[in-house]
């Protein structure tokens, strides 16, 4: 359930692709979340000098350098393209967003801080930045920041993705315990997007652990066709019918689990029959 719960380096390997989150998406995640921003260097630049243009290039290139090693947790030379890219150009807001993700998987708190902050300050539309500053306050506890920023996120005209913000909001706010409020932002992004996957998940694993299992049924069924490919969805399901006493659903989703994803946890936990 803890999308926030993971490193944000984890979460870098959607940079491209992640606005909200994630999630969970999950942590988290998530997800979770698509959407392809803009480059805030290509929608708030004048036409540059030829002499800007290659900085901005090199810098560019040396931003995806750094990007590609925090990936794979080559934090050296991450850190070292990462140095190219500023000496090129330190007004490029996505060098500093990259700063506050390599930063934050170091653990250095203040300085990824600071580099959220700049790229912000360098782009406010930069909405990458946004999402990934607000990740951080949530992974680090700071829920009530992070939450606020996620909403700030999800209300942006920019944001090709509101409902992905909202899930995320949500996800912070369960994993800080609210619960009231958790439900309220997964419910908010689903009357943007009533089939939202992550939202659904959410809200049906919240009412599996409050014991209302037939609500969890009914937020569960327009995952039936996705359970197939995700054995988190499909362990929900199983355990929630096996709450019900389905016997025959739990044979069928039993026998898919062991399919399908035989090597899992979760299909051990089957095998055992450890439902919880």
């Amino acid at each position: 359930m803890n999308f926030f719960a993971r490193s944000l380096q984890s979460d870098v390997a959607g940079r491209l692709t992640r606005l909200g989150g994630a999630i969970f998406c999950i942590l988290s995640v998530i997800i979770f979340s698509a959407c392809n921003a803009m480059d805030p260097s290509i929608a708030n630049s004048k036409e540059p000098s030829d002499k800007e243009a290659i900085a901005l290039e090199r810098a560019r290139l040396h931003t995806d350098l750094a990007l590609g090693y925090l990936e794979v947790k080559n934090y050296p030379v991450a850190l070292e393209e990462w140095a190219i890219a500023l000496r090129a150009d330190p007004t490029y807001s996505p060098a500093h967003d990259l700063g506050g993700l390599l930063y934050a998987a170091l653990k250095e708190d203040t300085l990824a801080q600071k580099e959220f902050l700049q790229a912000i300050k360098l782009d406010p539309k930069n909405l990458e930045a946004l999402g990934h500053y607000a990740a951080f306050l949530c992974q680090r506890q700071r829920s009530l920041e992070g939450i606020a920023s996620f909403i700030q996120l999800a209300n942006n005209p920019m944001n090709p993705n509101p409902e992905g913000s909202w899930v995320n909001a949500g996800l912070c706010a369960r994993q800080a315990g609210d619960k009231k409020q958790a439900a309220h932002l997964f419910s908010t992004a689903l009357k943007l997007n009533r089939n939202h996957v992550q939202a659904l998940y959410q809200l049906s694993d919240m009412a599996y652990e409050r014991g209302d299992f037939f609500e969890a049924k009914q937020l569960l069924n327009p995952l039936t066709v996705m359970s197939q490919d995700n054995v988190e969805i499909l362990w929900l399901m199983l355990r929630n019918e096996h709450k019900l006493n389905n016997q025959a659903s739990m044979a069928s989703l039993g026998l898919v689990l062991e399919t399908k994803f035989h090597n899992s946890e979760q299909a051990r936990a089957w095998t055992e029959r450890r439902f919880d």
